[in-house]
């Protein structure tokens, strides 16, 4: 016969009734390991030079964070801990890439101001006091998702350290002939007066012209036919020197560079 134990105030800390609530519960754990520093690199018998280490590209301080950065991190997330998991540490820091024309263009919407209006190191600061906020909201926004980045290990690549690290970084390519100076084409942006990437445009839809172009055919020559088993009559198309043969195009610029028509 069983019997049913009358419960007592120690239920109440095992209490599951109420379910999980993550609002209440994954606030107080996310904390605890940003300030335990859980998921710090190295206790002294890390190796750098061998430990595996995820070199996250940063972030673009030009805007909130959406899916796509989400996604990135997570992904990332499951090598990390994989990683210490099999080989005892991982190195997973986190940056702000808040140094470059995205972050510029930011500023300038956000301040509605423009960049000419300023000395260089006033501009320079504008955008500082702008990123920092986005910035802030970056750091929450992962550590919200539970991500087990190094926080100890963030850095900002407007930073004078990291900066140098680039400039070092650079030199060593020179010297090793992997860097050269050319005259080319570039892209250049008429309001950031300066040259762009084409990583750095946005692409847009616009109506165009569907343009005909009449061709006007020339006399055939007297080339050999590609099969010298049949008549050069088999390969001619039936045409009048002054026809024309109409084709179509979105593209009625690049006509200078047509040197042939292909007909099937």
């Amino acid at each position: 016969m069983s019997t049913q134990r009358e419960p007592d105030e120690t239920d109440s800390q095992t209490d599951l009734s109420g379910g999980y609530d993550p609002e209440a519960v994954e606030p107080k754990w996310r904390d605890h390991w940003v300030d335990a520093e859980t998921y710090r690199f190295g206790d002294g018998d890390a190796d750098p030079d061998t430990a595996y280490t995820i070199d996250t590209p940063p972030p673009t301080v030009s805007g909130s964070l959406h899916m796509g950065h989400l996604y990135g991190h997570t992904l990332q997330d499951f090598a990390a801990r994989f990683h210490r998991m099999y080989e005892g540490d991982a190195l997973f820091p986190f940056g702000y890439d808040d140094n470059g024309i995205a972050s510029e263009l930011l500023t300038e919407q956000e301040l509605d101001v423009h960049h000419s209006d300023y000395s260089r190191r006033e501009f320079q600061q504008k955008c500082r006091e702008v990123c920092v906020d986005y910035e802030e909201s970056f750091t929450e926004e992962l550590q919200s998702l539970g991500v087990s980045v190094d926080w100890s290990r963030t850095y900002k690549t407007i930073e004078p350290q990291v900066q140098r690290t680039s400039q070092l970084s650079f030199i060593d390519l020179y010297e090793k002939g992997r860097e050269y100076r050319e005259r080319a084409p570039t892209i250049w942006c008429p309001d950031c007066e300066t040259a762009i990437s084409q990583v750095e445009m946005e692409e847009e839809e616009r109506d165009s012209e569907f343009v005909d172009v009449a061709f006007t055919l020339a006399e055939l020559g007297s080339e050999p036919p590609a099969d010298p088993e049949r008549e050069a009559s088999e390969y001619a198309v039936p045409t009048t020197p002054g026809d024309e043969v109409v084709i179509s195009t979105t593209r009625p610029e690049l006509l200078p560079a047509c040197v042939a028509m292909f007909v099937h």
